[in-house]
């Protein structure tokens, strides 16, 4: 062990000579580097989100990387991370990253093997570390967090996808979630009538008033547009203001209190549908997901399952009817038939149940060798024979036209997918069927929603699957204008872009609004969600081609890993003009800045509105009866050590709290 550890100390000083970090210094052989400090593996696409996240609190971040890359180094710079060159199955990268006086680890790959032994290796050198590991297939991840107490393992496309798959969706509900027995909303709403905040504040929990151009300036906040007018204004507790008619207020609560607030346009059917679908979708458990190397046996067995899903009715007919026919005419033949063919000595060869066999499988297929005839056989023999060659070549050829037409179809899908696309409209269209878009294809199928798929290669992981939900499936380039026209882009209601490439995306996404206001001039734009990573890009896009819906499925899921890794619960997420909220579960640690202040209180120092509470054994959320969760607490309510709430706001600001929630 000392020798390792010598190695390591070894290692890590010529790494830190070589490329000495932001923050980085020469380490002695006897230093610990890093002390309770997060090491993250990839820092690439959500490895980056997170580390964003964590840094952004003064957390000390660790980055691990099979190789340095000129971007890599450059991030790595402007986060204030070590970035350390190596591969983190092996275990002096882990101790050169310090994982023995880690707080935690965090596995962001793609490649489910990979994460899986990096966890395996880290637990040998550091049994009682918590682990956070991304992994694409749900069956294995929730086989290892059960087997595992350390471990807490998420999936990037679960987290993200149903936010994506709600944004496809015109509605005024921006999220779902439950706390207990409670069915919660956040919805946006348009008020009719002049309405105090304190009047709505004890049903609700308002967050933000948007600003409309026609109503008086609302006060500057740090949400401001580029043109000096602030897109909405942020709601503290005990907020006096009266709202305007006309003006938007996005609120969070009951879905019954929602539902039954005066003066708002909110439409209760819909919400009651939209809850139902959500309902449905939560509900249904998900099929498992292909991994991104599927073996060969997996493969052919999705073939085999879809060859005898969509090869039936005729085909099973024709099937039975010609291994009756062949059964019959084996037993018969071998029974009755006279041998012809002698040996060289002239004897005659006995005919044989195989020699039937292959007799009748020569005639059926209409291939006759010759060394087997009916030219010489009695009148009967000679009929039977003229109704095997006629009903054999029937059954064969019926064989013959489904197994080629399965073979042709296959090959043609995406002409069956065009033909099929033809016919919807107000459809939604899926682009990109990676992780990420299959999971969003198969919430919008579970509520119902009429999908097209559309994928640039006809070798797509979970094409079959698509497939085998009856939905079109079309290859071609996305960024041509003919792939979305196929797609039938001039009726859809929503284009969703989620291919991994930004620029792609990003073309698709002009090219679809051009095509569809070539239809329809003068109406609203093509509803369009775009997956874009670079949330800088997300911005300019949005001031230059007004597309607002626009997120990152890392900035999505990150939240998810970076509370599980420093133990708070993060329940949902959501965006509002491209920036993520959280609704998230802490409880109040004892002798924290956080114990002793007032709703109010609290929010002043970390901007995170407090939804509901919990009692803890000396703690009095609004007078709540022990475990019971108490909505919407006052502003003057008193939190207390024990107490468990929870919050909703920034991901940021969560981390904020998480920091002012450590004991002093």
């Amino acid at each position: 062990m000392d020798n390792s550890k010598n190695k390591a100390d070894n290692a890590l000083k010529d790494y830190t000579n070589y490329y000495p970090g932001p923050d980085s210094h020469h380490v002695s052989a006897n230093e610990v580097p890093w002390r309770d400090h997060i090491i993250v593996c990839e820092l690439q696409t959500l490895g980056l989100r997170v580390a964003e996240q964590l840094v952004a609190v003064g957390l000390e971040v660790v980055a691990i990387e099979v190789r340095k890359t000129h971007n890599l180094i450059h991030q790595a710079e402007r986060l204030n991370v070590t970035l350390i060159e190596g591969d983190a199955r092996d275990p002096e990268t882990l101790q050169q990253a310090g994982l023995e006086h880690a707080a935690a680890l965090i596995v962001c790959g793609k490649n489910d093997l990979v994460n899986l032994q990096i966890i395996l290796e880290a637990r040998r050198l550091c049994e009682d570390l918590r682990i956070v590991a991304n992994f694409a297939d749900p069956q294995l991840g929730l086989e290892l967090d059960q087997a595992v107490e350390t471990l807490s393992v998420l999936s990037l496309p679960q987290k993200a996808g149903p936010t994506f798959a709600d944004a496809c969706l015109s509605s005024s509900i921006l999220d779902f979630y439950t706390l207990g027995e409670n069915e919660m909303a956040v919805v946006k709403a348009r008020f009719t009538r002049p309405t105090s905040l304190a009047q709505i504040s004890t049903k609700v929990l308002p967050l933000f008033v948007w600003h409309t151009d026609n109503l008086p300036s609302l006060s500057k906040t740090a949400s401001d547009r580029p043109d000096d007018k602030p897109a909405w204004l942020e709601v503290p507790p005990g907020d006096q203001q009266t709202i305007l008619p006309g003006q938007y207020v996005t609120m969070a609560g009951r879905i019954d209190d929602l539902i039954k607030l005066p003066g708002v346009e909110l439409n209760e059917k819909e919400v009651l549908e939209t809850l139902a679908r959500y309902k449905h979708q939560t509900s249904t458990h998900p099929p498992r997901h292909k991994s991104n190397n599927p073996r060969l046996s997996s493969q052919v067995k999705a073939i085999l399952h879809q060859l005898l899903n969509e090869l039936k009715g005729p085909f099973r007919y024709a099937l039975w009817a010609l291994g009756l026919i062949v059964v019959f005419s084996t037993l018969l033949l071998w029974r009755f038939y006279r041998n012809n063919v002698t040996d060289t000595q002239g004897n005659v060869l006995e005919f044989s149940l195989l020699d039937a066999l292959y007799f009748t499988i020569t005639v059926v297929t209409s291939v006759g060798f010759g060394d087997h005839n009916f030219a010489q056989q009695d009148g009967l023999m000679k009929i039977f024979g003229i109704l095997l060659i006629l009903l054999g070549v029937a059954s064969t050829s019926v064989l013959y036209a489904f197994v080629a037409n399965f073979i042709i179809t296959r090959r043609l899908a995406q002409t069956l997918g065009r033909e099929q696309a033809t016919e919807l409209n107000d459809h939604v269209i899926v682009c990109g069927l990676g992780a990420l878009g299959f999971e969003v294809v198969q919430s919008l199928n579970r509520q119902g929603v009429k999908v097209v798929a559309v994928d640039k290669s006809d070798q797509g992981a979970f094409n079959l699957d698509i497939q085998r939900l009856g939905i079109p499936l079309i290859f071609g380039d996305i960024s041509q204008p003919q792939t979305l026209r196929a797609a039938n882009v001039r009726q859809a209601s929503t284009l969703a872009l989620l291919t991994g490439d930004d620029l792609a995306n990003l073309k698709a996404a002009l090219s679809a609004r051009a095509e569809f206001a070539s239809l329809h001039p003068g109406d609203q734009p093509l509803h369009v969600v775009l997956r874009l990573f670079d949330l800088d890009l997300a911005e300019r896009v949005a001031e230059t081609f007004n597309i607002q819906t626009s997120y990152s499925a890392s900035g999505l899921a990150a939240p998810y890993f970076v509370g599980a890794a420093l133990e708070y619960e993060v329940i949902s997420t959501f965006y509002l003009r491209r920036q993520p909220f959280i609704v998230a579960r802490l409880v109040i640690n004892p002798a924290c800045p956080l114990t002793g202040q007032t709703v109010q209180q609290f929010y002043e120092a970390t901007q995170m509105h407090v939804l509901a509470g919990v009692i803890g054994q000396t703690g009095h959320i609004n007078g709540a009866v022990d475990g019971h969760i108490q909505l919407y607490p006052k502003p003057n309510t008193v939190l207390t050590s024990g107490d468990t709430v929870y919050l909703i706001g920034s991901p940021y600001e969560m981390l904020k709290v998480y920091r002012l929630n450590q004991r002093a």
